[in-house]
């Protein structure tokens, strides 16, 4: 016998994008997005087609319906600051910071 289904979805987005999508998900719970820069690197995170606090915002202002945020993908010696960022950036989304081996309730 199968499982029920899941009543309620995670969407994990490495880059931004696919909102139109995203958007039709009426059980969304959980996104996942990456965001690997801090700002004063936003160069680099345009060239490497990657997200920044401030990028982060323009793309979180896309998503139409309410979730819980983990932020993903974040670079070592620059966590600290950029999860400062995505706070003074979107904190009003109360975002996370994707722990190892976390497990998430559907």
């Amino acid at each position: 016998m199968l499982p029920p289904p899941c009543q309620q979805q995670f969407i994990y987005l490495l880059i931004g994008g696919c909102y139109d999508s995203v958007n039709k998900i009426r059980n969304l719970r959980y996104l996942i997005i990456e965001t690997a820069f801090s700002n004063r690197e936003r160069q680099l995170a345009i060239a490497s087609k990657h997200l920044c606090p401030d990028m982060l915002k323009g793309e979180l202002l896309k998503l139409q319906r309410e979730a819980e945020i983990y932020i993903t993908h974040l670079k070592p010696g620059q966590i600290e600051l950029t999860m400062q960022e995505i706070e003074e950036f979107i904190g009003e989304y109360k975002p996370r910071m994707l722990q190892n081996n976390q497990v998430f309730d559907l």
